[in-house]
């Protein structure tokens, strides 16, 4: 198990998802909130629908891509987004 902020995170996106699929992961963020990243593995996704599976992998594919809105704060989300 690794557990790291989400700033780690953020800067190293790439490494923790990769490490995801060996070990879990958990994301620390302040105020208390903590979040694991959990891979879809082909036979996990008879347990999902294929519209979700297909967004899913649709969203990794766009984020490869660059498709990506960078939040500056976390405190002010719409500030980044609007």
């Amino acid at each position: 198990m690794i557990r790291i902020s989400f700033t780690e995170f953020e800067n190293n996106l790439e490494k923790y998802i990769g490490l995801a699929n060996t070990e879990k992961v958990i994301i620390s963020q302040e105020k208390g909130m903590s979040f694991t990243i959990t891979p879809i593995k082909n036979e996990d996704q008879a347990n999902y629908s294929d519209k979700f599976v297909h967004d899913i992998l649709q969203v990794n594919e766009e984020a490869e891509l660059g498709y990506v809105t960078r939040i500056e704060d976390p405190n002010d989300i719409w500030k980044s987004i609007l």
